[in-house]
């Protein structure tokens, strides 16, 4: 899938309408390679392509992204630690139209659904600069060249400004903060490995403190500790980000 380059009027929503998940291919290794070079393309256009513009004076730049894909389809491609999903919910969802935000416990996705294929797809901005419009150019934020805590984004997207300016969130085609040209991946983060059980329900896949001091050096690197518990990691390479310089 190659890098789209959208009108300006058009941008995120263009990069997202490519998108066409993986419903009608069977096998999974081959489900998980299309996504993957679906991603990267996405990924490009959001890392190096542009920025969200809040009332235009105050932008919001991803670094890095996470994505997100499951199938609600019987026997299609799950993604159990995603949240708008009926099987995480209990119930049916409504479909997000294309480009919608979702905001959740873990920070802000952007989401880009299809109910006539059934599937949910989306990424979470999990770094970010701010920038602010002060006496004709854009600033960086005090603070906020890199922000790590997605959580933070509510905060920074959304506080101080008035209502009575009304309130518009918009991507914008603009020249990237990033001098990079290439984009990395890595594994979620604090994602961990889900396995089905007999009843057909998945459980993240996690050990015993014993059992992990067991492990050779590159076999503790599978795993993660959270919430006291040792898990291991998702092996989906579905983080792409921006170095620092």
């Amino acid at each position: 899938m190659e890098r789209l380059t959208c009108p300006k009027e058009n941008g995120l929503f263009c990069v997202l309408a490519s998108f066409q998940g993986v419903t009608e291919i069977k096998d999974e290794k081959e489900k998980l390679s299309s996504l993957s070079s679906q991603f990267e393309a996405i990924a490009k256009d959001v890392l190096l392509g542009g920025c969200f513009e809040i009332n235009s004076v105050r932008r919001i730049y991803p670094l890095e992204i996470e994505f997100y894909y499951h199938e609600e389809g019987k026997g299609g491609l799950k993604d159990p630690v995603m949240y708008h999903t009926k099987d995480h919910e209990g119930k049916q969802l409504d479909y997000y139209p294309l480009g919608s935000i979702n905001c959740h416990l873990s920070g802000i996705d952007v989401t880009f659904e299809n109910k006539e294929k059934q599937y949910r797809a989306s990424f979470l901005i999990r770094e970010y600069c701010v920038k602010e419009y002060v006496d004709g150019k854009w600033v960086d934020k005090e603070n906020k060249a890199r922000e790590k805590r997605p959580t933070y984004l509510y905060e920074d997207m959304f506080m101080n400004i008035p209502l009575s300016d009304g309130f518009n969130v918009k991507w914008v085609n603009v020249e990237s903060i990033n001098p990079a040209e290439e984009i990395h991946n890595k594994p979620r983060v604090n994602v961990a490995e889900y396995e089905r059980n007999n009843e057909g329900v998945f459980k993240k896949v996690e050990i015993s403190g014993d059992e992990y001091n067991k492990l050779s050096k590159d076999e503790k690197d599978d795993y993660f500790s959270y919430s006291g518990k040792r898990l291991k990691r998702c092996r989906r390479m579905w983080n792409y980000y921006v170095k620092n310089d």
